[in-house]
């Protein structure tokens, strides 16, 4: 039987699409990202899960920006006793925080030379699902997706609540790693 109940970590590597108004000029940028968790699950059907990563983006020589994600929530098992194959949902609440840099304006963008702008965080909501297959009772291969939305705010430096910049960000993500659960089936017999 699949175990889907105790500790467990994941880990692995995704590929995120994000799209923020003004941030991305109104184009959807892709990047490699990875993403790694931590869960318990009380009982084998519901578990919390706390999970974080990041990525990397660029616009051309303009600008670039890191993304940053950090979220606590809920993931649902959907296992059968015989099943290796076990489909999960997650939901969860989300924190983000996006770091920008822009091309000095009085220096060649090419030379590597970039200005810090202020950061934007806000927090969202995310919902996703995916398959977990057992290679062993505790060791999975895990696929899965995830949509996240949120709402971005950037203060100038010294400011207080009053943002300088406020837009609605989406992202989706794919991806596919490794889970392991220490649930209480992989403790050896005696």
């Amino acid at each position: 039987m699949p175990v889907t109940d105790g500790f467990f970590v994941t880990g692995g590597a995704t590929w995120d699409t994000f799209r923020g108004d003004s941030l991305t000029r109104g184009q959807t940028e892709s990047a490699p990202y990875f993403a790694v968790g931590i869960g318990f699950a009380p009982i084998p059907q519901i578990a919390a899960l706390m999970s974080g990563g990041g990525a990397h983006f660029r616009q051309g020589q303009a600008s670039r920006y890191e993304v940053g994600e950090l979220d606590l929530g809920l993931r649902a098992h959907f296992a059968r006793e015989d099943a290796r194959l076990v489909p999960y949902a997650e939901y969860a609440f989300t924190w983000t925080i996006v770091r920008r840099d822009t091309a000095a304006t009085n220096r060649d963008p090419e030379a590597g030379t970039y200005e810090r702008r202020p950061d934007i965080s806000g927090n969202g909501n995310a919902v996703g699902g995916g398959l977990l297959f057992y290679l062993r009772p505790n060791w999975a291969l895990d696929a899965g997706t995830r949509w996240t939305w949120a709402r971005l705010m950037a203060l100038k430096p010294g400011s207080v609540g009053r943002p300088d910049l406020a837009l609605n960000a989406t992202a989706f993500r794919v991806f596919l790693g490794v889970t392991m659960y220490g649930g209480k089936e992989t403790l050896p017999s005696r």
